[in-house]
């Protein structure tokens, strides 16, 4: 195998890696069925693939190797972590620790095995995507799917990348020629399971969802039969494709197939409601209080968030529907509520509370309701009254974008939140007659 690589071949399996490493994986493990430690892999990944994708930035050596470590323990971890019995997981977090061995041996420049710097990138790729991508597929599929046709490719696609695997440290340790033959072996039978996958899930979608399934599948068979006859010409000595362009074609064609696919499938999930609370003090004493509960009335809360709300919006009623926008004109997140409940206690000496609760409405973001209270305490012991907002929030996304969004919708929120809190501290006392 004629292992040299170009920079721009060596670019674009960078950019696959940290996609792959970022994306791909965290995103796949929340799809895949399994126990509480998968999930809790899924939300911590982050921790492992932000230093190693940065790792992939700097140049080979002891602090690139140090930021890679992590990605290799954690890989392995995950890999013993999956049960036996689920034969083609186990095998796509093998695939997982193959390419994160990898990775480490690329940024420490050691040739693994014999391997080329550059070839080890892309194993690092190939792993990701044809083991670890692929193979996750074909367990959600078997899942989605189960029957003989489903339980079968997932066996066969183990024994393809498997002998892909063994044809690399074939051709690395004996000889070219009998490695090659065994990687088109591999290629084959990795070949022939995604294509039965593609053909079951065409046959069994309908729709919108069958005329995505067919597109997919013309692109899998134009990416796998480059891989066939890259591997063929590679055994048996005829022209074949340069390793340069078929990282340009297959490679990119293949990682931007698997990805995608993982993503409509992430963002297509049903989602559950989540909640959240959060307390904020907003000062000291009835003043304060009265500001605030004037301010969150009358929406000047979510506009100095940075929300627009029309100026011509009456001030909060039950039964009242109101537009907020996020973002600039056109391309901004509307957000239509309905108000479900809003009252003012005047201020006292033994406390207030000020509440607009609203749900929303078909067009936001977001199914669920918002609950902001802005408390006036009793006296403490310094005679003082502390001023609280209190916001109760349940919610799921509904639209594309806060469905990427993933973790950072909280963080969002909990921002979001922030912001308002800041407004209400800032809220001169309103003039009252």
């Amino acid at each position: 195998m004629d292992d040299s690589l170009g920079k721009t071949a060596l670019f674009a399996i960078a950019v696959v890696n940290v996609l792959a490493m970022v994306v791909l994986v965290p995103i796949g493990l929340s799809l895949a069925p399994g126990d509480e430690r998968r999930v809790w892999f899924a939300r911590h990944w982050s921790w492992v693939s932000a230093p190693a994708a940065l790792s992939l930035l700097l140049p080979a050596g002891k602090l690139a190797v140090l930021l890679a470590v992590p990605y290799l323990v954690a890989a392995i971890a995950l890999w013993l972590s999956t049960p036996i019995r689920d034969k083609v997981l186990q095998a796509a977090t093998w695939s997982l620790a193959v390419a994160a061995l990898a990775l480490v041996a690329n940024r420490d420049d050691w040739e693994l095995f014999g391997f080329s710097t550059g070839l080890l990138a892309l194993t690092v790729a190939h792993f990701h995507v044809a083991g670890f991508g692929a193979l996750l597929l074909l367990a959600l599929l078997a899942r989605a799917e189960p029957g003989p046709l489903a339980t079968a490719a997932g066996r066969v696609a183990i024994g393809g990348v498997v002998l892909v695997a063994a044809g690399f440290l074939a051709g690395a340790w004996f000889d070219q020629r009998f490695g090659d033959a065994v990687e088109l072996v591999g290629a084959a039978l990795l070949t022939a399971a995604l294509w039965s996958a593609l053909a079951l899930l065409v046959h069994r979608s309908s729709g919108p969802d069958r005329r995505a399934a067919l597109g997919l599948s013309g692109l899998a068979a134009v990416t796998l039969v480059l891989a066939l006859t890259y591997a063929a010409g590679s055994a048996f000595g005829f022209s074949h494709p340069t390793l340069d362009w078929m990282v340009a074609t297959h490679g990119l064609l293949n990682a931007s197939a698997v990805l995608v696919t993982v993503l409509v499938l992430w963002v297509a999930r049903p989602r559950e409601f989540t909640t959240g609370r959060q307390l904020v003090p907003l000062g000291i004493g009835p003043e304060r209080y009265e500001a605030a509960a004037d301010a969150l009335l009358r929406w000047d809360m979510h506009r100095g968030a940075g929300a627009f709300v029309d100026p011509a919006t009456p001030v909060a009623t039950p039964g009242l529907r109101m537009m907020s926008r996020l973002g600039p004109p056109l391309v901004g997140l509307t957000a239509p509520c309905e108000v479900l409940a809003a009252a003012h206690e005047p201020a006292g000496p033994s406390g207030a509370s000020t509440v607009m609760h609203y749900e929303t409405r078909p067009g936001h973001p977001f199914e669920g309701d918002e609950r902001f209270e802005v408390r006036l305490d009793l006296p403490g012991p310094d005679g003082q009254q502390p001023v609280w907002l209190d916001v109760a929030v349940r919610s799921r996304p509904v639209r594309v974008l806060p469905k990427l969004g993933g973790p950072v919708v909280p963080l969002a929120q909990r921002t979001f939140v922030r912001l308002c809190a800041r407004t209400l501290r800032r809220t001169p006392a309103p003039s009252r007659t």
